[in-house]
């Protein structure tokens, strides 16, 4: 499947955990703000996440851009 959409697969490097740093809290932030209080039924995870993520890129300000939302950046 990631060959038919041209995605080359990447492994972190050993004993190099930075990495992978920029996904490993992007996933502790799903853990935290959306995943960990609702049930982990697949229906349920799915609209939740799809929803999350709305709200993560459009209404959600971050930290590591001066407070603003990231669509905010798309549209400078």
């Amino acid at each position: 499947m990631l060959a038919a959409r041209h995605i080359t697969l990447r492994h972190s490097r050993v004993r190099h955990s930075n990495d992978n740093a920029h996904v490993e809290r992007f996933n502790r932030t799903l853990q935290d703000e959306c995943v960990s209080s609702y049930p982990l039924r697949r229906n349920v995870t799915q609209a939740r996440l799809e929803e999350y993520l709305d709200y993560y890129n459009n209404g959600r300000r971050h930290m590591g851009i001066a407070m603003r939302r990231p669509r905010e950046l798309m549209h400078a």
